[in-house]
């Protein structure tokens, strides 16, 4: 009975064990260390039945913009578990993605009927519609995101990339000052900012803000290419 107990306790352990490591390696992910992170997953045992495995897997590729890649991960977790609401979502990202926008739709109302409560859900939802220039749609699901309590920076400022992308740059402008309102420091914020000082011709202002969003966060791929694009500045984005 005791080795039974003892193996029980072992067993658990491991769980838990798997459970931090991926806590930790879709924490990397999120922080653009993709290397770091795949270096924690591969260390995992091969565990064909766990769905969070194949779910942390698709996130990782889906930051890469992996997408069939990404796209086979969710879908495996999503056959163990076909209830994981935040796999359909993200799963529904990477198609949208992929200009897949009608697949996207089914599956963001496919998870948003799982779990109506989830703020990401709706964030998605309206950066699918951002993808497809509805600024209506988008702007509803974003204003659904901070109600269902998404952080208002990272809403906000995704709101004045959706006004931006339609060219609407005074109203893209409000929504990234109302971001840095929120945070100071957000740098898809000073980025927008930047993109906009670029667009009306305040280049030496524009480069100030994507160096100053370098400086907050190096690992963000976008300053880098609206340095390129804007101002024909190539500089070499740091390897984590």
């Amino acid at each position: 009975m005791l080795l039974g107990c003892n193996n029980q306790n072992s067993f658990t352990n491991d769980l838990i064990d798997i459970e931090e490591k991926l806590e930790e390696a879709n924490y990397l992910i999120e922080k653009n260390q993709c290397i770091k992170a795949s270096e924690i997953l591969l260390q995992l045992p091969d565990n064909k039945n766990n769905p969070k495995i194949f779910e942390t897997w698709g996130y990782y590729y889906l930051r890469l913009y992996k997408l069939k890649e990404a796209k086979e991960m969710y879908a495996k977790s999503l056959q163990l578990d076909p209830t994981n609401d935040a796999a359909l979502a993200s799963l529904a990202d990477a198609y949208s993605l992929n200009g897949e926008y009608e697949k996207a739709t089914f599956l963001l109302d496919e998870a948003i009927k799982i779990n109506p409560q989830s703020s990401k859900h709706y964030y998605l939802y309206g950066d699918h519609y951002r993808r497809k220039n509805d600024i209506s749609n988008a702007t509803h699901f974003f204003e659904k995101a901070i109600e269902k309590g998404m952080r208002k920076d990272v809403v906000f400022a995704q709101m004045g990339w959706a006004y931006f992308d339609v060219n609407d740059l005074a109203k893209s402008g409000k929504k990234f000052n109302e971001s840095l309102k929120q945070n100071s420091t957000y740098d898809m914020a000073i980025i927008g900012l930047g993109s906009i000082y670029a667009k009306f011709g305040f280049l030496e202002l524009s480069k100030r803000q994507y160096y100053k969003a370098i400086k907050i966060n190096p690992l963000n791929i976008l300053p880098y290419e609206e340095l390129k694009k804007y101002h024909n500045i190539s500089l070499k984005r740091p390897i984590e």
